[in-house]
């Protein structure tokens, strides 16, 4: 019998062959040829020729589960941040469910497509969903992709002046955060004149 000849790219159902590697030896001493593949999910495999040829296996296991879904998002990072925030706000089994669920604070969006057409055209893999303002919903308006920093900025105890984080403020005009503190807290100015009385150089 003729080898069966395949190539690179060559795709079977969900799987797209990337090489020919390492034949397995099973112990009559029959030799089965094995191929690394690519997953649409992004997962890299090793499988059967003959496995992959006759549809014995579609995917990389991933298959059942994206039966059960109407996109091919189910194992992006981004699927997960829009399930995550659902679950936050909606499941009071959740740990620290007060801190969204018991506040009244929403997930305004419907569905995964609707998250994903408003908070796409700014994602980036590196960055996490952030509120702009903490105390209220989850929504196009209210929301932006943030760094761990700018995450460490925006939480119930920030501060904030006019919508925007008092850290953030004093980095912009170069004031030291730890005087505007003293100046708050232990000489009692109100926050706009803790924030932008110039600091007298010597």
């Amino acid at each position: 019998m003729s080898k069966i000849v395949v190539s690179i790219g060559d795709k079977y159902n969900f799987l797209t062959i990337i090489k020919e590697v390492e034949k397995y030896t099973k112990p009559s001493w029959i030799n089965i040829r094995m191929f690394m593949c690519k997953c649409v999910c992004d997962k890299i495999v090793i499988r059967p020729l003959s496995r992959i040829r006759n549809w014995q296996t579609r995917s990389c296991w991933c298959y059942q589960k994206l039966r059960s879904t109407t996109h091919w998002m189910f194992w992006t990072k981004i699927y997960w941040v829009f399930a995550w925030i659902k679950r936050r706000c909606e499941n009071i089994n959740v740990k620290n469910y007060h801190r969204y669920w018991a506040r009244w604070i929403k997930c305004e969006w419907k569905t995964f497509e609707d998250f994903y057409k408003d908070m796409w055209p700014t994602y980036k893999k590196w960055l996490s969903i952030d509120r702009i303002n903490n105390n209220w919903n989850y929504c196009k308006s209210n929301c932006k992709w943030s760094t761990p920093k700018e995450q460490a900025r925006n939480t119930t105890k920030t501060l904030f002046y006019k919508w925007r984080t008092v850290r953030a403020i004093c980095e912009e005009i170069g004031l030291n955060f730890s005087t505007f503190n003293s100046r708050k807290n232990t000489w009692g100015w109100d926050m706009e004149r803790a924030i932008f009385t110039k600091t007298q150089k010597n």
